[in-house]
C-alpha cells in the first residue's frame, strides 16, 4: 500500500475546511487530537486558529472539525476479541476522559502556583495518554506505511479504498499491541516530568502531532517514540501558557527533584520558538494556535520547505542490494530552532 493513501485522510480532512458553506458535525469524525485538548487552543470566541503548512493559509475553525476523519479507528481486532469496528475509538475516549479532569487540574494549580500533587492514578492515566498521542496521529500513519513499505523496499502504489483501508488496519495493529502499549506507558510513567510556564511575548503552538521526542542536546526532533534511548525527552504542549517537559530519569537524574512540579525557570521567547519549530517541523499539515500569529512557522517552512509537503518521506528505500536492497530513516529534522 501506498504513503499517499495516508494523506488522502488529511485531503479528507481539508476538504472540510476549506469547502465553501460546509458544515460538518463533529460526531462525523473521529479524532486523532482529541477536541478537549484542542478546545485549550481556542480563542476567546471558541475558534482555533490554523495554519496549513501547504498553502501557508491561515483561517480558524471550532475545535471539533479538526484533526479528525471520518472512521479514521475503524478497523478489526487483531486479537479477535472484539467485534465493534468503533470499539478502538470508544476506548480512547475512556482515555480522554480522565487526561482531560488532569490536566484541567493541572493547569489550574500551575497557574495559580500551586505544587502539582499527582498522585500514582493519576500518573498512571496521564502515562497511557500520552503514550497513545504519540502512536494515534495521522502522521504516525504515514511514517507507519512508509517504514513498512521502506523495509519491504515497495514503490509507491497507485491509490485506492483498499490500500487506504489497509493502512487503517496497520495502525490499529500498533495501537491495540497491548505489550507495546504497556511498555510505552511504563517508560513515560518513569520520566520526571516538569511544567514549564510560558511568560514570553510568544505563544505555544500544538498541532496535529501535538506530542514530539528530542535528542539529549536539544538539536534535533526524533522521528518516531523512541523513549528507551537514553537521554530522549518529549514535550508536549498543554496550553498556550503551559508545557509540559517528560524526560529520561538516568540521564537528567540532577533534574529528579523537580519531578512533578512546575519549574522555577518561565520560558523565554527563544524557549518558546524551539518548542514550537517541533509543532510545526513534525506535523503533518496543520499548526494551531489561540490567535492568528503564525510569522514564527512560515518562517520556519521557508527555510524547511520539503516539511510542507505531507506526503514527504520519512524513510527512504534503495534497490541496490538485490537480495532485497536497503532501508532506513532518513536523518532526523528539522533542527530544534533556527537558532540552535
Amino acid at each position: 500500500f501506498c504513503p499517499h493513501d495516508v494523506f488522502n485522510c488529511v485531503q479528507y480532512e481539508a476538504h472540510y475546511l476549506f469547502a465553501e458553506g460546509t458544515e460538518v458535525s463533529s460526531t462525523e469524525l473521529q479524532h486523532y487530537v482529541p477536541r478537549f485538548y484542542l478546545k485549550r487552543f481556542a480563542d476567546t470566541d471558541g475558534h482555533v486558529w490554523v495554519l496549513d503548512k501547504t498553502t501557508l493559509r491561515v483561517f480558524s475553525a471550532g475545535p471539533g472539525i479538526l484533526a479528525g476523519v471520518r472512521d479514521f479507528y475503524r478497523a478489526s481486532d487483531p486479537r479477535r476479541l472484539v467485534t465493534d469496528p468503533r470499539h478502538l475509538e470508544n476506548q480512547l475516549s475512556v482515555v480522554e476522559g480522565e487526561a482531560a479532569r488532569i490536566i484541567t487540574a493541572w493547569l489550574q494549580r500551575s497557574e495559580s502556583g500551586k505544587a502539582l500533587d499527582i498522585s500514582h492514578s493519576d500518573r498512571e492515566s496521564m502515562s497511557l495518554f500520552l503514550a497513545l498521542q504519540m502512536l494515534r496521529t495521522a502522521e504516525t500513519r504515514a511514517q507507519l506505511v512508509q517504514f513498512d513499505n521502506a523495509i519491504k523496499n515497495i514503490s509507491p502504489l497507485s491509490s485506492n479504498q483498499h490500500s487506504r483501508a489497509k493502512a487503517a488496519q496497520l495502525h490499529a495493529d500498533l495501537l491495540w499491541d497491548d505489550e507495546l502499549i504497556t511498555a510505552l506507558s511504563a517508560a513515560v510513567k518513569g520520566f520526571i516530568w516538569i511544567l514549564a510556564r510560558n511568560t514570553s511575548g510568544r505563544r505555544l503552538y500544538t498541532s496535529d502531532h501535538p506530542v514530539h521526542c528530542k535528542t539529549p542536546d536539544s538539536k534535533q526532533w526524533i522521528l518516531g517514540p523512541r523513549l528507551f534511548d537514553r537521554g530522549v525527552y518529549f514535550v508536549f504542549p498543554l496550553s498556550p501558557s503551559i508545557l509540559l517537559y517528560c524526560k529520561e530519569p538516568d540521564y537528567w537524574r540532577k533534574l529528579g527533584k523537580f519531578d512533578g512540579s512546575v519549574s522555577p525557570v518561565e520560558l523565554t521567547d527563544h524557549m518558546v520558538d524551539h518548542a514550537n519549530s517541533g509543532q510545526v517541523g513534525m506535523s503533518t499539515r496543520f499548526v494551531f494556535a489561540d490567535r492568528p500569529d503564525f510569522e514564527f512557522a512560515k518562517m520556519f517552512c521557508e527555510l524547511h520547505p520539503e516539511i510542507r509537503d505531507p506526503a514527504r518521506e520519512r524513510y527512504y528505500w534503495s534497490a541496490e542490494n538485490p537480495n532485497g536492497g536497503q532501508s532506513g530513516r532518513r536523518e532526523d529534522y528539522p533542527p530544534a530552532s533556527h537558532t540552535t
